[in-house]
Parts: structure tokens; C-alpha cells; sequence
């Protein structure tokens, strides 16, 4: 029987090839010795597998949609031990089939291409980030190490980074003269960063004044974060023990009339820095920014130099901050010097946990940030708000324990919080509406210099309110002075609140030393007979009393989600106009109001769903056409 020979060779070709395995091995029997060898020889979809080893070669993928490993990169001995020590490059529009996997790298470099880079820990030689990325460069980026490689780990990559341990990376760049440095761990990288450690990495900028009596004028600036420039998605990471330190340093000793004087240090960030998209669910903690003027040879004269260190959290990060754990984390201004005959300088220590962030900031644990100066070996707890000059919305957050102040010079709407605890003022200089929190245990004034002011709880402070704003409907309650230069005015009231707990001030062993001071949070919950929402049970329960604070707020204003029995007027204090708010005796009110918690996409009206009318504003611009040469439009 004849076979037509043009339908064998169809058939031939309509058959897949199988994929191969080539294997690398520099000092064994193996199909190739050299890495790039056997990528040249593979094909779409072979794997190549290479031996433990030191490869002394330049890697290029050359578009090869294969999967390059060692022989187990689960195993870190394996991973210790296959060694590529010259750079990889993906510069052939590479796509997530291919992929490096179980190597030591010192640097992969990523040009117009979106390859997988997974399970490889890099070293610290060469220069340049570990992973760069440009020209829309999109890898993905998962389960790496990054350990002691003493320089930035991810540089300019879009694709999603997940998984990665970033630690114990410090490095450093030295000037001579005025100087602006911006950076981070992970730069410029604007896809989603999700469940990363990136922990105890920091960066120096340091003057070195070393070759004349007089050192003027100079601004030593410095923007560097662990999360640096990203504009995607960052969400579960822990960002800890992360510093930024800008500082000079004077080591020689020249002249008896030299001098430091009218210099400039300036340090930003630490844990996030200038970062725009939604920040959530994450634990930025203990991270620091610092500056630092340190005089090693007794100068003569240091005079007017000003030092600034300012959101050590999160810095100049315009996107969502939500559902995060900012803890700890600290701005400081340290001056070390000798015997200088004149001493004069400014230091200013703003925003240890957010600092002009513009956003909303929702749903957050904000504790135990601080600010901290130091002259030598005097030490002062710096009077800083943890959150400083951030205007957007303040919603809901746990602000406590943040050293001297909670919130200072934030001009959006402050509600829903409680905030509490600090050695100086709860809110400071706010220009927003401070509306339905509850504000406790503040050392100096739970409110000091803020606009309008009105259903919420202010109790336990030396304080309540200080100087005269438009207060009104707010609760007083066991503050050593309820107003200084101001008064009570529409709908304010004295009385108990009845919180299921009250907080407290624990005074330590010393109770004459104030600073081992810690207080100690309640349940700001208000009683119902009708009912109350207890957290601990996750359920409403009943009390013996009903709280005054209950339908106590201005009657305007809606009752927001507070659900039936709310008595058509809303609570006063941290859970007013929540779904959590304690129920009226007084019956039923309005309904409450839904809340949009996933706006759809299509939502062009911008009422939390799509139905006729989205389609309708749809519609209105059916065929429209913004292209400047018209006829290209129908094309």
C-alpha cells in the first residue's frame, strides 16, 4: 500500500517533540560543561538540569522558554553549592516559561522580558541591584534569599514579588558635599509585593569632612526604605528593623577656629517609602530613621545646623494604608561631639509611624512609635505625633502608647478611632472634622488646637480640650480639667460613659519615675441593657445599665450602620454609626446604611453596584473618540 509521502510529513509535524532533559556538569561526565552550551542546544519546554559547581560564565537565555535548575532547589545546601557567578540576562522578550530556579546568582538582569526567578539565593559580588529590572521588565520573583548581599535586592521590576527573604543587607555611599540619595531594598518596582520578609537591611549617607577647618552650608538628604518608589499592591509583608541614617562625620582636627555650621540632614522612610498603591495587611515595625551629626575631633564651633528625621513607618505614601501593624518604630537626631565652644542646632523628629501620607488610613494598630533626640549622652523623648501631616481620612485606627503625641497636623476627617496613651496630646493642630472617637489616658490634653470637635469620648486625660475649637456633643469624663481656654458648649455632657472596662495607667515598680509609665488599654464598648457587642465572644450581650453615650450624638447627623434598635440618633464615641454600636432602648430608627466594601470596577456612578444607570453613563460615551486624527478612530 502506497503512503501519499505529503501526508506522512503533515503527520510528522503535527506530532510534539518530547522535551528533553540536558544535563550540565563542570568537572563530570555530563552533555555539556557549560551552562550557556546547553541553553543554545535546548529547545522549548526541555529542562536543563546542572550538577554542583562553580560556573564562571555570563548567562543569556536567548528567548529559550525552558526551565533551568540544579538538581534540588529545595535543598540550600544544593542551592550553596550550584554557583553562577557572573550575571543572567533575560533581554529576549522571555515570558513566565522561563525559568531559573536553584542557583547562588550575584545578579540577574531583566530588559523587556517577564521570566520566573525563584528559589535562588543571591551573594554580594558584583555592583548593581541583584535583580534589575528595565524597559517594562515584568519577572516574577519568588521564594528568593537575599542575605548579607550588602545592596539594593530588586530594581525596577513589575511583576509580582512574592515570598521573598530580603535580611541583614547594609550598605552605604560617602560624599564630600551637598548630596540627595533616594532608594530601597526592593526600588522602583510596581507590581504586587505580597508576604516578604525583609527585615534588619539599612542604609548610611554619610559626609565625610576630612580636608578643611570649615564645613558650610551643606544639605545631606537621604529617601530610602526597605519598600522604596513601588506603586503596586503591597500587602503581608513583615517590614522590620529596617534604618535609613544620614549623617556627617568629622575625623580630622585642622584648625582652632574651625566649624560645622548652616548644614542640613535630612532622613525619610526606613520601612515604606513615597509607595502609592494599597498598603495592606502588613507588619512595619521597629524601623528607624536617623540622623546623626558626629564630631570626632573637638570641633570649635558647631552652630545652626538643622536635622530632620520623619516617617519611619511609612513616608510620603499616597496609597490606602490599611489593616496594617505599625509598631515601634522610631525617628531619632542624635548630635556627638567634644568640646565645641558654641553649640546651637535644630532637630526635628515628625511621624515615626506615617508621615505625609495623603491617603486613607483605615483599620490599623498604630503603638510604640517614638521620637527620640539626643546630645551626647542626654537623651530626650522628642514631642512628635506618630502620625504627622497626613491628610487623608484617619479611620478606625488603634492609636496607643506612641511616646509623646497620636496624631499631629493631620487635616482630613479623624473618626472612629480611639486613641490613647501618650505622654503628651492625643490629637494636635488637626484641622479635620474629629468626630466619634474615643480619646483616653492622654498625659497633656486628649485634644489640643483642632477645629470641630463632637461625639466623642474624652476621658481620663489631664486635658480634654485645649484652646478654643467647635466643640459639641462630646462626653467629659474624670479628666483633670475638662477645657483650658475653652468651654463646653451645644450638647456636651459630664458623665460617666460606662465602658465594659476602663483603661488605666500602669506606674511600673518606680511609680515616682514617670517614663517606665505604660497605659493600659480597656474595652470602649458602651453598656447596653438592649445590647452590647463583645469582641471577646463575638456576640451581643446584655447589661445591667445603659450608657448615656447611647442616642447622645448631634441628632443631624445619620446613624451611619449602626443596626436596629438604634434609636434614630447615633451613639457617641469610638463605635457610634458602626455596625458595633451599642442598641437604643428607644426603638427603631432609620435602617442602616449599607457599606461599599468592594466597589466594582464597572461602578461608574459610583453607588457600589452596576445596573441601568452605569449603563446609561456607558452609553453616553459609546463611540466617542479622543484620537487627534479622526479619521484613525473607525480604523
Amino acid at each position: 500500500m502506497k503512503i501519499d509521502a505529503f501526508f506522512l510529513s503533515c503527520l510528522i509535524l503535527a506530532i510534539p517533540c518530547t522535551a528533553e532533559t540536558i544535563t550540565v556538569d563542570d568537572d563530570a561526565p555530563a552533555d555539556y560543561s557549560t551552562i550557556q552550551a546547553a541553553i543554545d542546544s535546548s529547545q522549548d519546554g526541555d529542562t536543563v538540569l546542572v550538577s554542583s559547581g562553580i560556573y564562571n560564565e555570563t548567562i543569556y537565555f536567548n528567548n529559550r522558554a525552558i526551565l533551568l535548575t540544579s538538581s534540588d532547589p529545595n535543598d540550600p545546601n544544593t542551592v550553596n553549592s550550584t554557583q553562577i557567578i557572573k550575571s543572567v540576562y533575560f533581554d529576549f522578550a522571555e515570558t513566565p516559561d522561563s525559568i531559573i530556579t536553584g542557583f547562588t546568582l550575584e545578579q540577574v538582569v531583566c530588559w523587556a522580558s517577564s521570566p520566573t526567578i525563584s528559589k535562588n539565593a543571591f551573594d554580594s559580588s558584583g555592583s548593581g541591584p541583584a535583580i534589575k529590572g528595565d524597559y517594562g521588565a515584568a519577572p516574577i520573583v519568588s521564594n528568593n534569599l537575599f542575605d548579607g548581599i550588602d545592596k539594593d535586592a530588586i530594581h525596577g521590576c513589575n511583576g509580582p514579588i512574592l515570598g521573598n527573604i530580603i535580611t541583614n543587607n547594609v550598605y552605604s555611599k560617602t560624599t564630600t558635599n551637598t548630596s540627595t540619595v533616594t532608594g530601597g531594598v526592593i526600588y522602583n518596582c510596581h507590581g504586587l509585593i505580597q508576604n516578604n520578609l525583609l527585615s534588619d537591611n539599612q542604609f548610611i549617607h554619610e559626609l565625610r569632612w576630612n580636608y578643611s577647618s570649615l564645613l558650610n552650608g551643606k544639605d545631606i538628604t537621604t529617601n530610602w526604605a526597605a519598600i522604596s518608589e513601588c506603586h503596586g499592591e503591597i500587602a503581608e509583608n513583615q517590614v522590620c528593623r529596617n534604618s535609613v541614617i544620614t549623617k556627617i562625620t568629622r575625623t580630622n582636627d585642622l584648625s582652632s577656629g574651625d566649624s560645622i555650621s548652616y548644614c542640613d540632614l535630612a532622613a525619610h522612610g526606613g520601612g515604606l517609602y513615597d509607595c502609592d498603591g494599597q498598603i495592606r495587611g502588613n507588619l512595619i515595625a521597629e524601623n528607624a530613621a536617623i540622623c546623626q551629626l558626629q564630631d570626632l575631633v573637638s570641633t570649635r564651633r558647631i552652630d545652626r545646623n538643622t536635622l530632620s528625621s520623619q516617617g519611619a513607618g511609612l513616608y510620603s505614601c499616597d496609597g490606602e494604608v490599611v489593616n496594617n501593624t505599625i509598631e515601634g518604630n522610631s525617628v531619632q537626631c542624635i548630635a556627638l561631639y567634644f568640646t565645641a565652644l558654641f553649640y546651637k542646632y535644630t532637630s526635628s523628629t515628625d511621624g515615626p509611624a506615617l508621615a505625609n501620607c495623603l491617603a486613607d488610613i483605615a483599620d490599623n494598630v498604630i503603638t510604640g512609635n517614638t521620637g527620640l533626640r539626643q546630645r551626647n549622652e542626654s537623651i530626650d523623648n522628642s514631642y512628635c505625633g506618630a502620625l504627622f501631616d497626613c491628610d487623608g481620612r484617619i479611620l478606625r485606627n488603634h492609636i496607643h502608647n506612641n511616646g509623646e503625641r497620636g496624631v499631629e497636623a493631620c487635616d482630613g476627617i479623624i473618626s472612629n478611632n480611639i486613641i490613647e496613651g501618650h505622654f503628651n496630646y492625643g490629637l494636635k493642630d488637626c484641622a479635620g472634622d474629629v468626630i466619634n472617637n474615643t480619646i483616653m489616658g492622654n498625659r497633656s490634653s486628649a485634644i489640643y488646637n483642632c477645629n470641630n470637635v463632637k461625639n466623642n469620648i474624652i476621658a481620663f486625660n489631664d486635658t480634654g480640650i485645649d484652646r478654643p475649637c467647635n466643640n459639641s456633643y462630646n462626653c467629659f469624663w474624670s479628666n483633670e480639667a475638662n477645657f483650658s481656654n475653652s468651654y463646653g458648649k451645644v450638647g456636651d455632657f459630664f458623665v460617666n460613659p460606662e465602658f465594659q472596662t476602663e483603661g488605666h495607667w500602669d506606674f511600673g515598680a518606680s511609680p515616682e519615675d514617670s517614663t517606665d509609665d505604660v497605659w493600659i488599654s480597656g474595652d470602649y464598648h458602651i453598656k447596653s441593657d438592649i445590647g452590647r457587642w463583645s469582641a471577646g465572644s463575638d456576640s451581643w450581650v446584655l447589661d445591667a445599665v445603659t450608657s448615656p453615650c447611647v442616642d447622645a450624638g448631634d441628632p443631624v447627623d445619620a446613624i451611619g450602620q449602626e443596626i436596629n434598635p438604634n434609636g434614630g440618633r447615633i451613639n457617641v464615641g469610638t463605635y457610634g454609626g458602626t455596625i458595633y454600636a451599642s442598641k437604643s432602648p428607644n426603638g427603631d430608627g432609620p435602617e442602616p446604611v449599607p457599606e461599599c466594601v468592594n466597589r466594582p470596577s464597572k461602578d461608574f456612578n459610583n453607588d457600589c453596584k452596576v445596573d441601568l444607570a452605569d449603563f446609561a453613563e456607558f452609553l453616553s460615551e459609546w463611540l466617542a473618540c479622543g484620537l487627534d486624527i479622526q479619521e484613525a478612530c473607525w480604523e
